[in-house]
């Protein structure tokens, strides 16, 4: 059976899309304490943000919001049988967005490679270990796989994109991967349009990564 989620299509509406990202390790003492519940809060922060986007509690989102965009229109999809609110799909990717990037960040500066700067996805994410990456990657794909109504928002995307989205860490933060640099500047109309997917399913498995990094730690 395949599912149909809840979805709003707008037209003329451009992002920015940033471009080339420098990245270099800065020297931070950092509280890993507050890291950790800055993680935490944020992630709360989202989940809100997203009942509001979707127009459900958490107990009944069946995925978090998704934003697919290609010039000169973008794509919300949320879970089916709410009554979404799209003034919240902005905050809801920038503050989302914001939370993969610390959690990655996380991953790294536990790893031993120091506190990093920026803010692309891929680009972080390319920076955690091998080891760290598979993990995360099978994780992810457990996910998506177990979640049935992914099959209807894959189909609604073709259809109405013609983009052929794999579900893998890689192509989930490449399509991310510029979403707190656009979306924040939601408003500049000489940009071009990005998206944000798969956030509830990265969280969990870069979640599941990092404080599998802490265990082995203590």
């Amino acid at each position: 059976m395949v599912f149909a989620p809840s979805s709003l299509i707008l037209t003329n509406y451009y992002l920015p899309l940033s471009g080339a990202l420098g990245f270099m390790s800065v020297n931070m003492d950092i509280n890993t304490i507050h890291l950790e519940k800055n993680i935490e809060r944020f992630h709360k922060a989202s989940i809100s943000l997203a009942e509001k986007a979707s127009g459900v509690m958490e107990s009944d989102l069946k995925f978090f919001p998704i934003i697919i965009g290609k010039s000169p229109k973008f794509m919300g999809i949320t879970s089916p049988n709410g009554k979404r609110d799209p003034e919240y799909f902005t905050p809801f990717i920038v503050n989302a967005s914001f939370t993969l990037e610390m959690l990655i960040k996380a991953i790294i500066f536990y790893e031993g490679n120091g506190w990093q700067t920026g803010h692309d996805l891929i680009a972080l994410y390319q920076m955690i270990s091998t080891k760290s990456k598979k993990k995360a990657n099978t994780l992810l794909k457990k996910y998506f796989s177990d979640n049935q109504y992914y099959k209807g928002v894959l189909e609604q995307i073709n259809k109405e994109f013609d983009l052929k989205i794999k579900f893998n860490m890689a192509d989930i933060l490449h399509a991310s991967s510029s979403a707190f640099e656009s979306w924040r500047y939601a408003f500049d109309n000489q940009k071009t349009n990005s998206s944000f997917i798969g956030y509830g399913e990265a969280y969990l498995a870069l979640s599941k990564v990092k404080n599998a990094i802490l265990e082995n730690k203590t």
